[in-house]
């Protein structure tokens, strides 16, 4: 049961902090909350509960409940630091139902932990709200205990997250995402969630509306989202001019995250072509995702071998269709992108629904 926590103003108390890893902070307390423990002084700052051991002196009933939070909150760092995401997520999911909305250090340490941790099992859609939540903390200002070693999750300056592209395989999640409510753009954060809602908005055969008027951030990534959102659009001649400008990266981008961003932008957007001979450098584009960034994008690898599928199918390709299959597999047994794509390959009899995946797989 999460409990109700208030803030605790002790404005002008001096007491002792101790911190995880035997720091001590002498300071006066100037108001306890959920958020953290904001100190006065020479060195005013709020110091999240996660790296709080305890606090010494007199303080509110309170505090205890915060302290609890807080020792939630380490043990699930501690568990990120040594890769075992399995067993963080529980605790992140239950300390995410507080601080969801909420400012402070150990908020964005939940925020970036629940980034990881779907991430970790394929769930990119939900994935994308705590990443929005950390780039509205981290642009804010806030920052990790122990920053940058410990949780190197957003990308410096941009705070994109590198393995957290707006490709998505359709899903009721997508279209749920792809529906919620146009926002005004006025930060990086929003300017984020637009374009990344055009994508899926794109990806589920929908207008990308984004929103008029606001007041766009000028910066080298929200023009690579853009060219990636306008080389998905209907019109032609939008598509064309956008994959030019992707085009014109790759050298400078080869082998990043950024390569295989464009190529996934890219690839999709030759896809959109009518005739299969314009559609195939995208089959091109979209292998060079599996063949070299397997390791760090391993959603995209396998949703891009399953969009590879899905056209070789279209184009009798059996064979092929069937080996981007197994390609699905050894990049993970467990990948999304295998029922996605095996629920595209069934064969649909004229006198009856399809049958099952086992006796038709294509």
């Amino acid at each position: 049961m999460i409990p109700v926590l208030a803030a605790v103003l002790l404005t002008g108390v001096v007491a002792q902090v101790e911190l995880r890893g035997g720091g001590v902070v002498d300071a006066p307390i100037v108001e306890v909350a959920v958020e953290g423990v904001k100190v006065g002084g020479d060195e005013a700052r709020v110091l999240g509960w996660d790296a709080v051991k305890r606090i010494e002196g007199e303080y509110g009933v309170e505090v205890e409940g915060f302290l609890a939070l807080g020792e939630d909150a380490w043990r699930a760092r501690m568990r990120l630091d040594r890769g075992d995401v399995r067993l963080a997520e529980p605790l992140l999911e239950s300390l995410w139902v507080v601080y969801r909305d909420k400012g402070g250090p150990t908020a964005l340490l939940v925020a970036e932990g629940m980034l990881i941790c779907r991430g970790a099992r394929g769930d990119q859609v939900d994935a994308v709200e705590a990443w929005l939540r950390a780039v509205t903390l981290r642009a804010g200002g806030q920052r990790l205990a122990g920053d940058p070693a410990s949780l190197p999750v957003l990308e410096p300056g941009s705070l994109l997250c590198r393995w957290l592209g707006p490709f998505w395989l359709e899903s009721e999640g997508l279209r749920a995402f792809a529906e919620s409510p146009v926002e005004t753009v006025d930060d990086a954060a929003s300017a984020y969630r637009m374009l990344y809602r055009g994508m899926a908005r794109r990806i589920l055969g929908m207008d990308a509306e984004l929103p008029s008027g606001g007041s766009w951030p000028e910066s080298a990534e929200i023009r690579l989202l853009r060219a990636m959102l306008d080389a998905q659009s209907d019109d032609k001649t939008v598509r064309e001019r956008a994959r030019a400008t992707l085009m014109r990266g790759l050298a400078e981008d080869v082998d990043t995250w950024r390569e295989a961003w464009r190529r996934a932008a890219l690839g999709l957007s030759y896809l959109r072509e009518e005739e299969a001979s314009a559609r195939t450098p995208g089959i091109f584009h979209l292998l060079h995702i599996p063949s070299r960034f397997s390791g760090t994008q391993p959603y995209l690898a396998g949703a891009a071998l399953a969009w590879v599928g899905v056209e070789l199918h279209q184009r009798g390709d059996r064979t092929g269709a069937r080996r981007m299959v197994d390609e699905i597999r050894r990049i993970d047994g467990h990948h999304p992108a295998l029922g996605w794509l095996q629920s595209r390959l069934v064969v649909r009899r004229s006198t009856g629904p399809a049958v099952s995946n086992k006796e038709s797989e294509l």
